[in-house]
């Protein structure tokens, strides 16, 4: 980065900063990578209801995983050829996906990991909302989508909705 672009994200550490977006990265990846397997396991009538669906939000995350890529390395970070030299990444719980041929427990799957997407985003958008305004507008996007598809799968299955 620039002596303007260093300026402006003074007070923060850079290497933290780099770290929670490695974590988001991740979080990204591995969602891109289960939701290929989902799909190719869909048959009959969730096939029929949830192929493209299933297919936006693979695409999706491998966009936003593309984008947070592209920050860390502007960032002065860079992503790791191999998945075991990423950091430990506690904070980001990744279930397989179970049978997407059962719809509400697909729905419940869905519903787990955009909270957990949630929380993650919205924790490093707090971090950085004063002094990184570039990584804060880039993520902000990205929880408004995971913010918006929390709501449809509760609508799509009540049931799911945490009061």
């Amino acid at each position: 980065m620039g002596q303007i672009g260093d300026q402006l994200i003074q007070g923060i550490n850079k290497k933290e900063i780099i770290n929670d977006l490695m974590a988001l990265y991740v979080m990204e990846q591995l969602n891109a990578f289960d939701i290929k397997v989902a799909q190719s396991r869909l048959a009959g009538k969730a096939e029929i209801l949830m192929e493209k669906r299933i297919a936006g939000v693979g695409e999706k995350s491998e966009h936003f995983s593309n984008l947070i890529a592209e920050r860390i390395g502007v960032l002065g970070g860079e992503i790791p050829s191999k998945i075991q030299h990423y950091p430990s990444l506690s904070a980001v719980e990744q279930a397989a996906f179970p049978n997407p041929n059962n719809l509400p427990a697909l729905m419940t799957t869905f519903l787990q990991r955009f909270r957990t997407s949630i929380k993650a985003y919205y924790l490093l958008m707090e971090k950085v909302k004063d002094n990184d305004v570039i990584t804060y507008h880039l993520l902000l996007p990205i929880l408004e989508f995971y913010v918006t598809h929390e709501s449809e799968a509760e609508a799509f299955f009540p049931e799911n909705k945490q009061d």
